[in-house]
């Protein structure tokens, strides 16, 4: 028999953002692990780019589910017990019935090829054979397959801390073409044995069913873990939308640098509409960058340069991540699939609970990227995008067991609100330092729990903490090692290698405090000269409020803000008569800007400027 090609895996593990395909008035007197299957598959389609309301005839649809709804099952019983036969319920029996998931799908996405329903413990390997065989046979182009199961309430009840999923869905779509595949990941009976913790060597029907018995005890809480596993191993690096939102933020930053608004960063206007608003240089400018940040090769031409990105960026399987600049001139960091999947699989766990997530960080920033858009994959849940607007009507965006996303210069804002958080809410926070006041009055507002994240562009997340005032956590997919007096840390399965970017105090237990920043020296004429001396110097200035010094063109520059009060002509010439007297030739800004505040990302790390 021919392979099996998977062109798109998914998996959920609720609803929530079903509400992105169908209208309310679709999901009537659907039950709830129906929606889960018919969220699932619909991202499936999405993905593929298959048209939800045209009929087909030609993908087939299995669905494999186990215990069936055994949640409504329990229903249908309880209201027979609750009130007899009598008011038994008619809605929680056509519920109960194991093909229910199937018509809900065929219906609402509108399959009208061959269906089937196979009900059976450890059932995901037949399921797989018979569609292959479909396959072989012609009887379709497409198989749609989907693994989908919910937890008994009884074990719930019991059971409820060893239960890891109470219901999830997992689906597939498949071919034999292996041209219709996102990328070549044949599967055989043997590969697919594997997965399913089948012997490989063509076992015999008592083989399959041992095997069947020992995964029934494996599994016994978490039936569908099996299935999930494989529909991450398939899981498309980045899909057509997740590209074209990751190339949309960028544009969008670029445009908010050139004054147009800073707002469009995260909002949802017209691209092509804000391009037009700057000049054709500023404009060629733009889609250069980005054909740089989508690797797209110099020599490819194309008419459609956005979309030669998006395809770029999907098929090199890999991103790239600038530093913020504060410290020098901005570096690029590659960041391959593989250290991405290591760091979000190694991240997942400090999300337990979480069933939909919220973001206000960008998609191409190194942050948002990892746990705005690759974990939601990882997780099986929703995400909503949204800009940073602290009066938007949070308390209703926000939902019981909610992952909110976002960065301290948010939350502060929220926090001078006197926002209070909705029930169950748990939030992330990287980009700059979460400092300990803020942490407790977040906690104080009612949030259920904050993370901090700290990292790099360069290196990803390095550690964790929850609480004010306590140290980070080495996150589990370093090693640390001190050599030669520099704090390395190291990546256990991928190459890379970095210095941690901050002094830090560990200990044996790979928890670190964060001491100080390192001076960062850079050369001014071959000679090392540091930054922050500089600064700390010109602080000293009974006119400056406060001052950023960075490398400019070969030589420091400096933007400074001034006291209220002081006049700006008298103080600049005290000052430079203060730097000549207090630093050396090297350490004197070259080009000093005034202005009335310092230039900061929309997260509040320090900002370039020209």
């Amino acid at each position: 028999m021919n392979k099996i090609y998977v062109q798109s895996s998914a998996f959920t593990v609720n609803s929530s953002g079903i509400e992105d395909f169908f209208k309310p008035s679709d999901l009537r007197r659907i039950n709830e692990i129906s929606k889960t299957a018919l969220y699932c598959a619909a991202k499936i389609f999405d993905n593929a780019n298959i048209d939800f309301k045209t009929e087909k005839d030609d993908i087939g649809l299995i669905i494999s589910t186990p215990s069936g709804a055994v949640g409504e099952t329990c229903n249908f019983m309880d209201s027979i017990i609750d009130g007899g036969d009598i008011l038994a319920s008619p809605l929680a029996f056509s519920a109960s019935v194991h093909n229910s998931i199937e018509s809900t799908i065929t219906s609402l996405l509108n399959l009208r090829g061959l269906c089937l329903t196979i009900s059976q413990p450890s059932n995901i390997f037949s399921a797989f054979i018979t569609a292959q065989s479909w396959l072989n046979a012609h009887r379709c182009k497409k198989v749609l397959l989907g693994y989908i199961d919910e937890a008994n309430p009884i074990a719930i009840k019991e059971y409820g801390s060893q239960i890891k999923y109470k219901r999830a869905s997992a689906f597939f779509l498949l071919s034999i073409d292996e041209n219709d595949s996102c990328r070549h990941c044949g599967l055989d009976p043997q590969s697919l044995g594997r997965h399913c913790g089948l012997d490989p060597q063509s076992p015999t029907t008592d083989e399959i069913a041992g095997q069947a018995r020992n995964d029934a005890i494996i599994d016994k809480f978490n039936p569908i873990d099996t299935a999930i596993q494989s529909a991450k191993q398939y899981l498309p690096f980045l899909t057509q939308k997740e590209s074209a939102k990751i190339i949309n933020d960028f544009i969008k930053t670029s445009l908010a640098s050139k004054k147009i608004n800073i707002m469009s960063v995260f909002e949802n206007e017209d691209i092509e509409k804000s391009l037009n608003q700057i000049s054709e240089a500023d404009k060629k400018q733009i889609y250069n960058d980005v054909e740089k940040f989508c690797f797209v090769d110099e020599n490819a031409a194309s008419q459609n340069r956005i979309e030669t990105c998006r395809q770029s960026l999907i098929k090199n399987q890999k991103m790239q991540f600038q530093t913020s600049g504060s410290t020098g001139k901005p570096k690029i960091n590659i960041h391959t699939k593989d250290m991405i999947i290591e760091e979000v699989k190694g991240a997942a766990h400090l999300f337990d609970g979480v069933e939909r997530i919220v973001s206000v960080v960008p998609a191409h920033h190194s942050f948002g990227f990892i746990f705005g858009l690759m974990t939601p994959k990882e997780l099986g849940v929703s995400v909503q995008y949204l800009a940073p607007l602290p009066l938007l009507k949070w308390d209703e965006i926000l939902k019981p067991d909610s992952l909110l996303i976002c960065f301290p210069l948010f939350l502060k804002t929220l926090m001078d609100l006197d926002f209070k958080f909705p029930p169950k809410i748990q939030i992330l926070t990287s980009t700059a330092p979460c400092p300990d006041a803020l942490i407790e009055k977040i906690y104080q507002n009612g949030a259920f729990s904050l993370t901090e994240i700290y990292g790099s562009s360069e290196s990803g997340a390095i550690g964790f903490r929850k609480k004010a005032g306590s140290p980070f956590s080495l996150l589990p997919f370093w090693k640390y090692k001190n050599e030669n007096g520099k704090d390395m840390i190291y990546r256990k399965n991928t190459p890379l290698v970095v210095e941690i970017p901050d002094i830090i105090k560990i200990d044996s237990s790979l928890s670190f405090s964060v001491i100080g920043r390192k001076d960062n020296a850079v050369q001014v004429a071959g000679i090392n000269v540091y930054p922050q001396r500089v600064e700390t110097v010109l602080k000293n200035h009974p006119s400056v409020k406060d001052i950023i010094v960075r490398l400019g063109d070969e030589r420091l520059k400096a933007f400074i803000v001034l006291k209220d009060g002081a006049d700006l002509e008298k103080a600049k010439k005290d000052i430079y008569d203060f730097m000549n007297k207090n630093l050396t030739a090297h350490e004197i800004p070259k080009n000093i800007t005034f202005g009335k505040q310092l230039p900061l990302t929309p997260f509040g790390k320090r900002a370039d400027w020209n």
